[in-house]
């Protein structure tokens, strides 16, 4: 017999071919995503489990401890599997526990300092990670759809043009004004090379790449936007990005402090 859940799905409205594909990108991100996080966890001695179980604790609002009923509701688990979790992760100096002060009933798990180091670690590269898949992992959009007919529909992210090209990358533009080093035209997976998007050589040759001047760098970078030729460059990603999802992509280290993260700011703002 059909469940209430099933029901309500039936008599929902249909999924359009683009609901279908913008759950499979998500599914594809959030997939990959965990793939990552359970090697790097595993490299590192520790268990997907017990990676979750640090950031729980540290993560617990308010405080930097968490009783067993209390993880267990973070985790999803059944208490007794908590239990041994923390067990493990405790024999491992990841963890202590202790009775409550004041309530001798209530066990609290603390992270220990090699816990902490251990998360720290794990949580740069979580992060590190998660910027650099940019929006692949967002959830998608249903709201209803804007009135202005040139607001991009599509994911637009940033990558570097040395990591290796993604299926679920969508157009591949190349937004620097210098063609990367050590890259073959031949054998660039991009689809354009927008170089007139790109900051003039005097204002690249100012920034430097250096972190400090990135707000400022900013700034200046959406004025050289803002003429003529920069308005001309930039409607055309907007376009690009209307019909597909788009990746930008630099040959910048700091990809968080360069001009395709600008750029993707831009396109992502309302018009």
């Amino acid at each position: 017999m059909p469940s209430d859940a099933m029901r309500d799905a039936h008599a929902a409205e249909p999924l359009t071919k683009a609901d279908f594909e913008a759950l499979a990108r998500f599914r594809f991100g959030l997939r990959r995503y965990l793939r990552f996080s359970e090697q790097a966890v595993r490299t590192h001695g520790l268990t997907p489990q017990q990676y979750q179980l640090l950031l729980a604790l540290k993560g617990f609002p308010g405080r930097e401890w968490a009783t067993m009923s209390e993880l267990a509701d973070r985790l999803q688990l059944r208490h007794h599997s908590v239990g041994e979790l923390v067990t493990r992760a405790q024999a491992q100096n990841l963890v202590t526990r202790a009775s409550h002060p004041t309530d001798a009933r209530v066990v609290r798990v603390q992270l220990t300092r090699h816990g902490e180091r251990a998360l720290a670690q794990l949580s740069a590269l979580h992060r590190d990670e998660l910027r650099r898949m940019g929006t692949a992992l967002a959830v998608p959009d249903w709201s209803e759809p804007a009135d202005d007919v040139g607001t991009a529909r599509h994911t637009v992210r940033v990558r570097r043009i040395y990591d290796q090209a993604d299926a679920g990358d969508g157009t591949r533009v190349l937004v620097d004004r210098v063609w990367p080093r050590g890259i073959r035209k031949e054998a660039a997976a991009v689809d354009e090379w927008a170089r007139d998007v790109a900051p003039s050589t005097e204002l690249r040759k100012w920034y430097g790449h250096v972190p400090e001047k990135f707000a400022q760098f900013e700034a200046r970078y959406r004025d050289e936007l803002a003429t003529q030729a920069g308005r001309a460059a930039l409607e055309h990603l907007r376009t690009l990005a209307e019909r597909d999802d788009l990746t930008l992509v630099t040959a910048t280290r700091d990809v968080d402090h360069s001009q395709a993260t600008v750029l993707a700011r831009l396109l992502n703002e309302p018009r």
